[in-house]
């Protein structure tokens, strides 16, 4: 039997797979990189993402962060006021750490969108699912940013250090309460999620395992916005986690399930599913974990290998993959030259919430489900009609659910200056096209990167508006209509 995992042969890298790669590795966007990666070889075409950190980037830091957090400072603040003054004084910071995460959101997804680095990105989104917190419960924004550092930085690292700096990070012990963790009353949340859902998966461990996991994890906790190890709440005695005994502290417990050769698979197999395809072949996952354990944790090898697959390449995987919504925003705005400002800041915070995928509030520890689960009746009509809320200049806050004046006067959105300029980008996009069916082939092969069918052509050029030569020319109104008549098909769906 073939190899699935065996590297796809030079003679057959070709303009659709440089694009299903930009859009997997990456989040499909800018699509001029598609006739650059398409001219270089696979291997570096591949090495272009994953060794990502030999390249420069843009990254600033935010400069909007509330300052943190000075108890002995509030207590002083707080002397002599009122309870009802107090709560006042809450509810401010409150305010302002809610109103600094709304910032953290836009923020996050213009780096997304202009980083040079698509693939730290996009495994910064990944691991930000896989080791779920939220701002519901966790609502500082420096603790949140944070453990958003932890993953960039550790994106394409070592996992076994990936997991101690999650599990150390303020926002991750406040989470799962393992800042209130001590000797005599372990608390389990830690222990639990980090065998269930981070690390081995469930089938692999006990009940004791998790106890005893526990207890190896007393005294870890932090102080405001630092980890701390209290080495007086912490469970000295003698534990046994999967089979192995000892005095273990948190560390040591940390790299006896990373070594349980369950976490190889369980990891190699949520990568895969998350860059390729659901349910993937038993070949693959033990591929995938025997890499990653020979590599001992490090992750680029493995995205490595995975990239450049044949299986990775092949017509199970390419464009078969349902576009997370934060893809399908980002997609968006980067295919119709929508910078991220106050309007389109708006909409994608809400598309997203709408589709849901609210950029710091996973639903759950599990995080997002993702694939197939991204579409339901709910989002279905969302996603469909996210392109034309966008382009048309309908507010979303109504689309999605709101009830703007415009629409509880006539249940209809209300309009708003719509942040695609249409004439602008027809100039840049549709020049030179001498017919409305020309200009209808470059949209379709703009949005969904192939010429359309005779019977698209003919619908999306009456679209366009009738005439030929020098008796055609790009209106407002039909490219408005004929971009959301794209982005609307089921394919755009796709990547």
């Amino acid at each position: 039997m073939p190899d699935p995992l065996a590297p796809i042969a030079p003679d057959a890298w070709n303009p659709a797979l440089a694009r299903h790669l930009l859009n997997r590795a990456g989040f499909g966007i800018p699509l001029h990189q598609v006739e650059l990666l398409a001219a270089l070889t696979p291997e570096v075409a591949v090495a272009r993402f994953v060794d990502f950190d030999a390249r420069q980037d843009w990254f600033q830091l935010p400069d909007f962060l509330p300052e943190p957090f000075d108890f002995a400072a509030k207590r002083r603040e707080v002397a002599g006021l009122t309870e009802e003054e107090r709560k006042e004084l809450f509810k401010d910071r409150m305010r302002e750490e809610h109103q600094a995460i709304a910032q953290l959101q836009d923020w996050w997804l213009d780096q997304m969108l202009t980083t040079l680095r698509p693939l730290q990105a996009k495994l910064t989104l990944f691991w930000h699912g896989h080791f779920a917190t939220s701002a519901q419960k966790v609502k500082s924004c420096r603790n949140n940013w944070q453990l958003f550092q932890v993953f960039r930085n550790g994106a394409a690292g070592n996992f076994r250090e990936l997991v101690r700096s999650v599990g150390k990070s303020p926002a991750m012990l406040e989470y799962l309460d393992n800042e209130k963790n001590r000797k005599g009353h372990p608390n389990e949340n830690w222990g639990r999620e980090l065998m269930e859902l981070f690390t081995m998966g469930r089938g692999n461990y006990t009940e004791d395992d998790i106890k005893e996991a526990a207890r190896a994890f007393t005294g870890w906790t932090r102080v405001g916005e630092k980890f701390w190890f209290n080495g007086r709440a912490h469970d000295e005695g003698v534990k046994t986690v999967l089979g192995r005994k000892g005095a273990f502290d948190g560390d040591e417990a940390v790299d006896i399930v990373v070594e349980n050769p369950a976490t190889a698979r369980f990891v190699a197999k949520k990568l895969w599913e998350f860059f390729a395809y659901e349910e993937p072949e038993t070949e693959i996952v033990d591929g995938l974990a025997r890499v990653f354990t020979e590599a001992k944790f490090e992750l680029k090898p493995v995205l490595r290998t995975m990239f450049l697959s044949e299986a990775f390449h092949s017509p199970r995987c390419v464009g078969n993959q349902i576009k997370s919504p934060v893809q399908l925003v980002l997609g968006l705005l980067d295919a119709l030259d929508v910078p991220l400002g106050q309007e389109s800041g708006k909409f994608a915070r809400l598309i997203l919430t709408g589709l849901g995928q609210d950029l710091f509030h996973p639903p759950n520890v599990k995080g997002w489900p993702g694939n197939r689960a991204w579409i339901d009746t709910n989002t279905l009509l969302l996603r469909c009609n996210a392109a034309g809320i966008l382009v048309n200049g309908l507010d979303p806050e109504d689309t999605a659910g709101g009830e703007g004046e415009g629409a509880r006067r006539k249940g209809l959105p209300r309009r708003i200056r719509s942040p695609f300029e249409a004439m602008k980008w027809a100039g840049r996009k549709l020049a030179g096209a001498k017919s409305a069916e020309v200009a209808a082939d470059r949209v379709v092969d703009i949005l969904l990167g192939r010429r359309p069918t005779a019977e698209q052509r003919t619908v999306l050029a009456r679209s366009l508006g009738a005439g030929s030569g020098q008796g055609w020319k790009a209106n407002e109104e039909g490219v408005r209509a004929v971009v959301h008549l794209v982005t609307s098909m089921a394919e755009y769906q796709l990547c």
